[in-house]
C-alpha cells in the first residue's frame, strides 16, 4: 500500500493458512456464498495472502481483491503441483512471482499470443511438457464468453468462465499462435504459462508465466533491463517481440547495451 488508511478487501479462492474459508476450494469452502473479509494497510505495509494447500484442488487463483486505494498486488507460489511429466508426479519447487494487472487495465478483445521458446526439441518418447496452457479470469458477475482462436486448429473455441470460477476455463498443450476475444461484451483477463518440460537429464527447465496484455494497451516504446547471474547452468535469454509483421523489417527499431538505435533485425 502507498497510502496510510488503505481498505483491501479480498474474497480468497480457497481456504488461506490464516483460516479464512476459500470460494470454490478448501476445507469448508463457502460456494456459492462470497465471504470477504478487510484488512487495512499503513503506506509501506504489505499483507500475505496464502493457500492452506490441504489438497490439491486447494487453488487461489482467480480470488478478487479490491482497495479503497491504489494497491499493487504481486501473485506467485512457491511449490506448484503440476502432475506427471515424464511418467513422474513432480511438484515445480522455483518461486514464480508476478504484478497483477488492475480490471480497468483489461479489455473484450486484442488478446495475441505467440508459443514460447521450448527447451528443447519435442520428443514425446522422453519427456513431456510441450506447448502452452492457457487461463481465462472475469471479475464481472455476469461472467465472460471467449472465442479462443488456436491458429493450428482454425475455428474458434468457447471458453466460459465466471466470477471466481474453479476449476479456471482453460486451454491445454497449445503450440501455435492464438487470439482471443469475448462474444458477449464482458472484459477478461488472459494468462499463458509454458508447460514444464522434462528431458531425461539435467537440468530440468522451470515454468514460465505471462500475463496476456491486450491490444489497446500496447505502446510504441518499451525499456526493459535483464538481469544475469553467475550461475548459469544451461541459461539463455529471450525477449517476445509481438507485432505487426511489416514491422519487423522497419518499423520497429531498437537499442542494445546502450548502443544505436537501428532496425530490430540489425539489432538482435
Amino acid at each position: 500500500a502507498p497510502f496510510n488508511g488503505t481498505l483491501v478487501t479480498i474474497i480468497p479462492n480457497s481456504t488461506t493458512v490464516g483460516g479464512h474459508s476459500g470460494y470454490s476450494s478448501g476445507k469448508n469452502r463457502t460456494f456459492p456464498k462470497e465471504t470477504p473479509y478487510t484488512v487495512s494497510l499503513r503506506r509501506g505495509q504489505c499483507y500475505l495472502v496464502r493457500s492452506a494447500g490441504s489438497d490439491n484442488d486447494d487453488d487461489i487463483s482467480g480470488s478478487i481483491v479490491e482497495s479503497t486505494k491504489p494497491i499493487a498486488v504481486i501473485a506467485g507460489h512457491e511449490n506448484a503441483a503440476i502432475g506427471g511429466v515424464s511418467n513422474r508426479s513432480l511438484e515445480g519447487r522455483d518461486f514464480m512471482v508476478e504484478q497483477m494487472y488492475p480490471w480497468d487495465m483489461w479489455d473484450t478483445t486484442g488478446y495475441v499470443m505467440i508459443p514460447l521458446k521450448d527447451s528443447q526439441p519435442a520428443d514425446a518418447q522422453t519427456y513431456e511438457g510441450v506447448g502452452e496452457n492457457y487461463r481465462i479470469f472475469t471479475w464481472d458477475t455476469v461472467g465472460s464468453r471467449v472465442d479462443f482462436t488456436d491458429q493450428c486448429i482454425g475455428a474458434p473455441i468457447q471458453m466460459v468462465t465466471g466470477r471466481l470460477s474453479q476449476p479456471p476455463a482453460e486451454r491445454f498443450k497449445v503450440t501455435c499462435p492464438v487470439n482471443m476475444e469475448s462474444t458477449n461484451g464482458r472484459k477478461f483477463s488472459a494468462f499463458q504459462y509454458d508447460n514444464r518440460n522434462f528431458a531425461n537429464a539435467a537440468p530440468y527447465p522451470a515454468p514460465t508465466m505471462i500475463t496476456v496484455i491486450p491490444m489497446s494497451r500496447w505502446r510504441t516504446s518499451f525499456l526493459w533491463y535483464v538481469p544475469s547471474n553467475k550461475f548459469e547452468t544451461l541459461q539463455a535469454y529471450y525477449v517476445n517481440i509481438l507485432a505487426p509483421t511489416a514491422d519487423f523489417d522497419n518499423g520497429i527499431k531498437a537499442s542494445f547495451n546502450g548502443g544505436p538505435i537501428k532496425p530490430l533485425k540489425g539489432v538482435l
